[in-house]
């Protein structure tokens, strides 16, 4: 079957190809000498036929025109009534960690602390803390520290002035320098 088919167009090849530029050269000449150059106006057209890809650059172009004028601001409404009172934000809290020699670690901005004798130390803060509750406990940090188990501390606040707190540290109930932690809250 193939080899038949192949025969019938090793025959008839210049009579197909005499046919198909006959057909393809007819619809180019029509076009092309029918319609002259600009003819084709919008009674030829086809309503939403053409697309922007069919247009020139001169013509989408020509599309765009230019930003309109902003328009007017409206005039500005009445205040809302006063809300209701939020909850109270957060305390203030403060901060050190105090070595046995008295020099702070670590701390809140502006914390100072100085060893007056030996286990009595005297920590100032940017602030008066007179309304304020404290708490210290011995601890243990990279200057030295203490047992615990038998240390303790004990807290003294304002009585050098409205921002100082002083710490007492104890070793089995004798006055002993431990390094120290202390938090104020207010």
């Amino acid at each position: 079957m193939i080899r038949h088919l192949l025969r019938h167009l090793r025959h008839n090849l210049v009579a197909y190809l005499a046919l198909f530029l006959a057909l393809t050269s007819t619809g180019y000449a029509a076009s092309a000498r029918l319609l002259p150059k600009n003819s084709v106006g919008s009674a030829q057209v086809i309503n939403g036929s053409l697309r922007t890809a069919d247009l020139s650059t001169k013509a989408r172009t020509a599309l765009k025109g230019n930003r309109g004028l902003q328009g007017l601001t409206g005039a500005k409404g009445d205040t809302g009534g006063r809300g209701a009172t939020g909850p109270a934000g957060p305390a203030n809290a403060y901060f050190a960690d105090v070595s046995t020699t008295g020099a702070v670690v670590d701390s809140s901005p502006g914390v100072t602390a100085t060893l007056n004798s030996t286990g009595e130390f005297v920590v100032t803060f940017p602030r008066s803390v007179v309304d304020c509750g404290a708490a210290a406990s011995i601890g243990f940090n990279k200057n030295g520290g203490g047992d615990s188990d038998t240390n303790s501390t004990e807290v003294h606040m304002g009585l050098n002035g409205d921002n100082t707190v002083h710490v007492t540290t104890l070793g089995s109930g004798v006055r002993d320098s431990f390094s120290f932690h202390l938090i104020v809250v207010c």
